[in-house]
């Protein structure tokens, strides 16, 4: 019999399937602690003080905390990679996974220059739709480079800065995190405030480059009001970390919803039943999770509005394709799977950028 998770299969495919709750925020610090008194191990901590009476003041991994403490999360989860001899990023990774850990973003305290953030964490990222903050410092030259020696992604945002403040890697990536954290997913984290993370030494020529890079598109921090995160880019062309954030979001949300009707059936002795009827139940559950998560004249949320075409016809913010009742084969009835289900998604935008024809007359 298949498992819970089993049960219910979602394959995310852009724009022709379904797109991106449980938790969106979750924040999991990873990184070298010099003691192997916690390797591999799993700390739940609500205080800067909790972190520290486990990794020390100073530790790279309670630098990381404090700045994830200081944008207002509530609490943060860490994992020591160093088993006292060499880091462990693949047996750590692996153990988030097999038991169940829930983690929606990492912060590395690694820079994206060390080998195990390719290597590790980026296919970690990649493989698994999680948000990986990836950091690094130094000249404008250098972050350039030590970026775009990785595996583009659209579930990493990389995020430099100039060496001139000293933070650590795990400060930067930290005090992004914490900010994104706190975000919905479909919100992005471009010009919000902050906290503990000075603007970045770069040029206005320099950030428009690290921004507009063809492959790597790179955010800094930067001065509207005090100190602000630059843009919302993620590490692939044309691409957003809220668009990514929202993927997960929304596959998440429908697959629960699926999982509790057929679980609330289940404890009522009834059944999804394998007809007609049956087909239209989950198709009504899909649209109700669409439904609620669409945007209004009121309400900015995941999916846009529906609205008009110039011809004058409904264009919906989703659609949700059921396989006809004749079309599904005999050996899927018996083997009671229902799929070839399509949903498609549209999601809310954000204005970026405005451009103006100015015209002055005297």
């Amino acid at each position: 019999m298949p498992t819970i998770d089993e049960s219910i299969t979602i394959n995310l495919k852009d724009a022709t399937g379904a797109v991106v709750s449980e938790t969106y925020g979750e924040i999991i610090v990873i990184g070298e602690h010099t003691s192997d008194t916690s390797y591999n191990h799993v700390d739940t901590c609500y205080s800067q003080a909790e972190v520290e009476a486990i990794y020390g003041e100073g530790s790279p991994i309670s630098k990381a905390t404090a700045k994830i403490f200081a944008q207002g999360v509530a609490h943060v989860k860490t994992v020591n990679v160093y088993d006292g001899s060499v880091n462990q990023y693949a047996t750590v990774l692996a153990a988030l996974l097999s038991e169940n850990v829930d983690h929606d973003i990492i912060v590395p305290t690694i820079d994206a220059s060390d080998n195990s953030m390719n290597a590790y964490l980026v296919a970690h990222a990649n493989t698994n739709h999680i948000l990986l903050v990836c950091p690094s410092r130094g000249s404008a030259a250098t972050v350039t480079s030590n970026i775009t020696a990785l595996t583009p992604s659209e579930y990493v945002y990389a995020i430099v800065h100039d060496a001139s403040a000293n933070y650590t890697a795990g400060e930067l990536a930290g005090a992004i995190a914490g900010v994104i954290g706190l975000l919905n997913p479909w919100i992005p984290p471009e010009w919000v405030t902050v906290s503990g993370i000075a603007a970045s030494g770069y040029t206005q020529s320099q950030i428009k480059a690290l921004e507009e890079h063809t492959s790597h598109p790179m955010n800094t921090v930067i001065k509207v009001v005090s100190s602000e995160i630059s843009a919302g880019l993620a590490m692939t062309p044309a691409k957003y970390v809220d668009i990514a954030r929202t993927k997960i979001y929304l596959s998440t949300e429908i697959k629960n919803a699926l999982i509790n009707l057929k679980y609330q059936l289940a404890n009522k002795g009834k059944k999804i039943p394998y007809e007609p009827r049956g087909i239209e139940m989950v198709k009504a559950t899909i649209e109700k999770i669409l439904r609620t998560n669409q945007s209004t004249s009121t309400r900015t949320l995941a999916i846009r509005a529906d609205g008009l075409t110039s011809d004058g016809e409904v264009d919906p913010g989703f659609t949700v394709l059921m396989p006809q009742w004749d079309s599904i084969s005999a050996s899927d009835k018996s083997s009671r799977i229902l799929q070839n289900i399509e949903v498609e998604v549209f999601l809310s935008g954000a204005i970026s950028k405005i451009t103006l024809d100015l015209i002055i007359s005297l």
